[in-house]
Parts: structure tokens; sequence; C-alpha cells
């Protein structure tokens, strides 16, 4: 028999009523305000119009080609108008109805140049003392760069580059585990008298890198190209099915607030057809906002649709760095 605590597969979600502390209702309103002054920024750049167009152009579609002008045939004997013919016959019938591929051939291009020629890294030991361990170093870097798939990473994320002209990623410690029932005893007559272990199971441990949505991040409104100090905050929203953030978050206390809701089609999306690009009917979905800030020393999670601040404390590295990386493609300004 299956352990009810581990599936439950038709149990309703019952949220608690949240209940912050004074601290958290200022800090929240702290992280609100200031994502809305970087979303309001770079709104008025007008930056993502462009992102807009260019998703519209990566992909060959179907040309939209002007209306015919129509016009009734008139028969020559009776002098009647029987049907409606285009105007001019049958002359533009030549042109193609697909769109230019160059930007899709372009960024191809990019990527098996930059990405399958296998980036290697190069250690320089700082000070004497790490000299003997740099050897170390390199392998466990080479061992993480095979692991997590960072090969694709970097692709995803020079794509962004080349379609966006900027690209967005961090770096992060993940792990992977969950509760899973192992056979230890079989009777082949009588199934249901099968005894199972429950033992956690760990598929990942280690740093993973992540390519984060470029709609979905943004930046310090000081951020300067190739200036990686000059970012003093960050905020970056990630999408979970509630079954996989319920493993990931159920151990802070505020998670007994949150309440799945339906993923919201991104209306700005659209396929060639003009609909909605990311429309799906899932009703288990919650929306984790992530804040960093340098210089206050905050690193934060919360439910932006709720207004509920999940967790905070400092920022989980020692040397106080956020985990946010970003590159241009073409610098088009110093600024």
């Amino acid at each position: 028999m299956l352990d009810k605590d581990i599936l439950k597969i038709n149990d309703e979600v019952k949220a608690e009523t949240y209940k912050p502390s004074p601290t958290e209702v200022q800090l929240e309103q702290f992280i609100e305000g200031r994502t809305l002054e970087m979303k309001n920024f770079r709104e008025g750049l007008k930056i993502e119009e462009r992102w807009k167009e260019a998703d519209r152009e990566y992909i060959p579609g179907e040309v939209e080609m002007p209306e015919k002008r129509m016009k009734f045939e008139l028969d020559q004997d009776t002098g009647l108008r029987s049907r409606m013919v285009p105007v001019g016959g049958d002359h533009d019938e030549w042109r193609e109805d697909g769109a230019d591929p160059s930007l899709l051939v372009k960024i191809q291009t990019a990527l098996s140049i930059i990405i399958d020629r296998n980036p290697e890294a190069t250690l320089i030991p700082l000070l004497k003392r790490y000299e003997k361990t740099t050897d170390l170093y390199y392998s466990l870097w080479k061992r993480n760069w095979e692991i997590t798939n960072a090969k694709d990473i970097l692709k995803l994320f020079v794509l962004d580059q080349a379609k966006y002209g900027w690209a967005v990623g961090r770096s992060y410690p993940k792990k992977i585990k969950w509760r899973k029932e192992v056979l230890r005893e079989l009777d082949e007559l009588n199934p249901e008298n099968n005894k199972y272990d429950i033992e956690e199971k760990t598929l990942f441990n280690d740093v993973f890198r992540q390519r984060l949505d470029p709609y979905r991040t943004w930046l310090d409104e000081m951020t300067r190209p190739y200036e990686p100090f000059s970012m003093n905050d960050c905020y970056y929203e990630l999408d979970f099915s509630y079954d996989i953030a319920n493993q990931e978050f159920k151990n802070y206390p505020n998670w007994k607030s949150v309440q799945p809701s339906v993923l919201q089609p991104d209306t700005d999306k659209k396929n060639d057809k003009g609909q909605d690009e990311e429309k799906k009917d899932r009703k288990d979905i919650v929306t984790i906002g992530f804040y960093e800030n340098r210089s206050k020393d905050i690193f934060a999670m919360r439910v932006p649709r709720q207004k509920i601040l999940l967790f905070n404390s400092p920022l989980p590295n020692d040397q106080g760095y956020l985990s946010i990386w970003h590159a241009p493609w073409i610098l088009r300004s110093s600024s």
C-alpha cells in the first residue's frame, strides 16, 4: 500500500489565514515598492517592445498578405453582374507567403560557433597558498559543468543574448529530494501484502546554473554593463507546480498560507496565429518572487499574488554576492 502522506491525489489545498509580523509587513512593503520602481523604469525604456518583435521574427511563419480588393464581373452578353473577382487578377500570386528566416539562421549559426566548441575554464590562484589546490578546484568545476548540463544552460543564455540583446541567469545551491517507497518483500500471489521501506532519495545536490526569463527579471536601475558591482538589488519570479513548491518551501512557517492559482497566460507573447503562447489550464501553480539586496543584506522569497513574505534572511553566501549574472550581446550604450 502506498503511504497516504506521500500520495495525496484528491486532497484540496486549504490555506490558513496569513498573519505577518510587523517586521514582515514592513519588509514586504519595501520589496513591493522596489520591484515596482524597477518595473516602471524598464517600462519607460520600452525595451520589451523590441523583445516582443524579436519573438515574432525568430520563428518563421506566414506573412499576412493585404486583403485584395474585389469587384463584380459583368456578363458580356446580358450586361448583368455575375460574381466577385479580385482586382488586378493573379499578378500577385508569385509572392511567397513565408517570413524571412534570417534571424533564425543567424542565431543558430552563432550558437554553433560559440557553444559547440565546448567552452573551457582557466583557474588562476590569487594567493600562493591556493596554487596546490588549483587542479582540485578545476576538477570540481569540470564535474559540476557535466552533472548540471551547464552547456545546455549556456545555449539558452546565448539564445536570449542574440534574440533580445541581453540575457540573465543565476547560480544557486539546488537540492532535489523526495520520499520514495522501496520494495523489500515481494508476495507474488498476494501483491497487496508487499512490504515497502520509506527512503529519502536525492536526485541532485550541488551548485546549479539557471537561465532566467528576461521578461520576469528586473535589475537595479543603476546597473551598468560589465560592472558587476554596480548592481545593488534585483528581483525575479519563477513558477512552480504546487507539489514541487510544497517539497521545496513547506518548512517555511508562512507556506501554510499559500494558495495555488491558475497559471495566467502571458498575453504579451503571441504565436504566429496571434494566440496566447502560454495559455494553460493548470490550477496548481505557485509563483515565487526572489528579491536580493547587497547593501541591506537581504534575501527574501515572496508570493506576489497574495503578498505573502515567505522567507527572509541575510544573503546566503558569506561574501554577500548577488546570485544574478547577466551580459549584453552588443553594447548599445555605456550606461
